[in-house]
């Protein structure tokens, strides 16, 4: 009947191994596994090994290992067990069985026992049962002139999802032969895929590990018992054994259970869904399904979004742009809502174009940007824009609203000059709100979200005679909502003050790099000028100060200010080398040779005006201090000004069609 389960308390060893096998309809018919396809990769981590290897070490006779829930769907077409809960603790055992054979071989080494101790210490029968029960399910054979166990097949226990990661697994896991005198376990695996990764550093960890403990034992009959025990202790782990006799409810339940290691992400449950529903549909197979998948995952590692969950990320910056606005917690729920049979394959294909749209606007690459943006004026000033945004702005909540501008100008319903105006005003709205002001992050997300969902619903509606000019209303309703967010001038030149350079904080340096090169100075008028962030922040008062004038008193009087906006000025990488911590009044003559006006011209004029600065004998240290306050006030007003100045030209040039 559908829906029905049965839960049953059992063990590894039961779950694994071919004997006396719960799963199997006879005795002596070996139970086959598969890993479903909507299953995630291996993830356990080292922090995971550890916990799972020392819980099994402190186990003893009076306790159990108990370590979760296993859950098993037998598929009636291939007779296979399909683990839908378990896979990571299922594959960490097998590792471990793999490790305990690989030791056998190479650091408890059968030449070390006659045959007569092999029998006695149960050497064979150790080696026999590592790999009967977890790595094989064909009946071994014992070679009669070496007294030494081979197998007929190694591998019809598990069948992966990734066949070249199934190679890998049966090559490094499985059959794992015995090292060569010149050769180090890392360098017995080589080079793997990124998917066996996590499989090869959680083989060397638990090598480590056992090794260190069997270091301590001074025979090699004692290690050999060690290793028994252990395998033992992993046999016997007790798990919550329950199979399942219907494919939707396996998918229910993979959906809903949360045993130990890793949690699902939304994304883990999101394809688990998609796969479900990918089964109602006429053109999608599973296969082309996970391919889609993939190309998805990939597209997003390319792009901005960075971390373990970067795809969840992605999925929930698609959604609210589309559909309606909700928290990560919420997005495999919202998912359900909105997603189903009819519409799974749309969102498969939309989601792989919106995907492809973040890779882009993360890339630098010219050609790549050129199938973006064909007039090369336009391109260079978003791809300067998009830079600033994602690597020293460091915000994404604004990707959901980009993402969806540049696939309608795609479609071509936004020109290249209108999605120059829009990106340049995001630049510096997020440069006042978020960055200066540290505006809350949640509020600008909506705002973005819902513009998106407005975008969308314009291009997407069938009053396509009136898609430009709604269009225009939706931009220009955009730049107001966006105005009415921005700080006042007083509340943005409060947070301006306190900004600070601070040694190997890149990101934090390239703003104020950001804030001298391309808004305090003439430069920021200009479109086609192309931010500089090779240039130097140079320190006037110099960052060293005791080599400079430490033998005069209150040198230090300075410290806590020479790390502010009026302290800092822009040179050329060789001038600042050159500058050094040299005196002000030395570094005069090299402040001449700079091509920023800021530094040349202006810097120079202020520093002439106070004599006392140029004499390094006589340095006042106290009108040093006031004149850096000064010119932060002086620098701060500027910078704003620059903004307003900006963005009213940015507004001005956008002029909606009248209705």
């Amino acid at each position: 009947m559908k829906g029905e389960y049965k839960a049953t308390g059992s063990s590894i060893g039961n779950i694994l191994t071919i004997k006396n096998n719960e799963l199997t309809d006879k005795n002596d018919v070996p139970a086959l596994f598969t890993l479903p396809k909507f299953q995630r990769e291996y993830t356990w981590t080292t922090k995971n090994i550890e916990e799972f290897y020392e819980d099994l070490r402190s186990t003893s006779d009076d306790s159990l290992n108990f370590i979760g829930t296993v859950i098993l769907y037998k598929d009636p077409n291939n007779k296979r067990f399909n683990i839908i809960d378990g896979q990571q603790r299922i594959t960490t055992s097998i590792i471990l069985a793999s490790v305990i054979k690989f030791i056998l071989k190479n650091n408890i080494n059968s030449d070390e026992f006659s045959n007569e101790q092999k029998t006695q210490f149960n050497y064979l029968q150790l080696l026999n049962d590592v790999q009967y029960s977890f790595l094989s399910n064909k009946d071994p054979l014992i070679d009669t002139q070496t007294n030494n166990l081979t197998y007929k097949n190694k591998w019809d226990l598990i069948y992966l999802p990734d066949e070249n990661i199934e190679d890998e697994f049966i090559e490094y896991i499985v059959d794992m032969p015995k090292l060569t005198a010149d050769m180090t376990l890392k360098s017995k695996f080589g080079k793997v895929s990124n998917l066996f990764k996590n499989h090869k550093s959680n083989f060397i960890t638990f090598y480590n590990l056992i090794k260190e403990d069997l270091d301590k034992e001074e025979s090699a009959k004692s290690k050999l018992n060690y290793l028994n025990n252990l395998f033992k202790k992993l046999s016997d782990t007790k798990i919550i054994l329950t199979q399942i006799n219907d494919l939707e409810t396996a998918y229910e339940m993979f959906e809903t259970v949360n045993a130990r290691g890793i949690e699902l992400s939304q994304s883990d449950l999101l394809k688990t869904y998609v796969l479900l529903k990918s089964q109602s549909s006429k053109n999608l197979t599973e296969k082309k399904c996970l391919s889609i998948w993939e190309e998805i995952k990939n597209n997003v590692e390319a792009s901005s979004l960075s971390g373990s969950k970067s795809l969840t990320t992605f999925f929930r910056y698609y959604f609210i742009g589309k559909y309606k606005f909700l928290t990560a917690k919420n997005l495999y729920k919202g998912f359900k809502e909105n997603i189903n049979n009819n519409n799974i394959e749309e969102f498969l294909t939309d989601s792989k174009k919106f995907s492809k749209i973040m890779s882009d606007l993360n890339s630098t690459d010219e050609n790549t940007w050129k199938n973006l943006i064909s007039d090369r004026r336009h391109r260079q000033q978003l791809m300067q824009s998009l830079d600033l945004l994602n690597n020293v702005f460091g915000t994404k909540q604004q990707l959901t609203l980009l993402g969806v501008l540049f696939s309608k100008h795609k479609e071509g319903h936004i020109s290249s000059r209108t999605l120059v105006r829009i990106t340049k005003l995001l630049e510096l709205f997020i440069f006042k709100f978020s960055v200066v002001f540290s505006g809350r992050a949640n509020k600008v997300e909506n705002l973005y979200a819902k513009f998106a969902r407005h975008i969308n619903e314009i291009c997407d509606s069938k009053d396509t005679k009136n898609i430009s000019k709604n269009m225009d209303r939706t931009i220009n309703n955009l730049f107001k909502s966006l105005e009415s967010l921005m700080p006042t001038k007083k509340e943005f030149i409060e947070k301006l003050k306190l900004f600070r350079y601070a040694e190997g904080k890149s990101q934090n340096n390239r703003r104020i790099n950001y804030i001298l090169n391309a808004l305090y100075t003439d430069q920021f008028d200009s479109d086609e000028t192309k931010i500089d962030f090779g240039i130097s922040l140079e320190h006037i008062y110099p960052r060293d100060s005791k080599t400079t004038y430490g033998d005069m008193k209150n040198y230090d009087s300075l410290d806590q200010f020479k790390n502010r906006l009026g302290n800092l000025t822009i040179l050329g990488g060789k001038l600042n080398g050159e500058a050094s911590n040299k005196s002000i009044s030395k570094k005069v003559n090299i402040y001449k040779k700079s091509r920023f006006d800021m530094t040349n011209n202006l810097l120079l004029k202020e520093l002439q005006e106070h004599p006392k600065f140029l004499k390094s004998d006589e340095f006042d240290f106290e009108s040093f201090k006031e004149y850096i306050k000064d010119r932060t006030n002086r620098i701060n007003e500027k910078v704003y000004k620059r903004l307003i100045k900006k963005i009213k030209k940015i507004r001005k040039d956008f002029k909606p069609k009248e209705e």
